[in-house]
């Protein structure tokens, strides 16, 4: 049971800091309603706390478990936000996301035949750029080339793919 010096020390906390809180939540959530819900339970779990008027932080407790709650929030959006009618069909019919992943596979067996078809330099800087996602001027110090050269490759590079891709399909 809580003492009378503990109620206080809570009380002082949630009028130091339910303001800041609930600022937060609400610019993280923006929902004032979402919000609201969160700031109260956040209270409340910092309340259960055996010692929470001994919390030497008390602010950087109480953003900790508003945090978590919004992770916890965030979360059960998304697994409430899957289509159980999609879900079924899936089951229902194994065999669609079976195609789906072989046709992916194809797809992206074609898209490297297409980059290993390209000249070595233009390969090269197509790879730098589209897969380890270089800036041009890092692609350039590193092949020793001018910032140019690398545009034209890309364009080179990006044009024969498609041509490439498009005579594949």
């Amino acid at each position: 049971m809580k003492s009378m010096g503990q109620t206080s020390a809570i009380a002082r906390i949630y009028r130091d800091y339910n303001g800041m809180i609930r600022r937060y939540l609400q610019v993280n959530l923006r929902s004032r309603e979402d919000a609201e819900d969160l700031l109260q339970e956040t209270f409340v779990r910092f309340q259960k706390h055996q010692a929470a008027a001994d919390i030497d932080k008390p602010k950087n407790f109480l953003f900790t478990i508003a945090r978590n709650l919004m992770i916890d929030r965030k979360r059960h959006q998304k697994v409430s936000e899957v289509d159980p009618a999609q879900e079924i069909d899936e089951l229902m019919d194994p065999l669609s996301s079976v195609e789906r992943l072989a046709a992916a596979e194809e797809h992206f067996g074609v898209l490297c035949d297409a980059v290993a078809s390209l000249p070595p330099q233009c390969r090269r800087v197509f790879i730098l750029r589209k897969f380890y996602q270089l800036s041009h001027k890092e692609i350039a110090d590193q092949l020793a080339i001018s910032v140019s050269t690398v545009e034209k490759h890309l364009a080179l590079g990006l044009a024969r793919c498609k041509a490439y891709l498009d005579e594949k399909q």
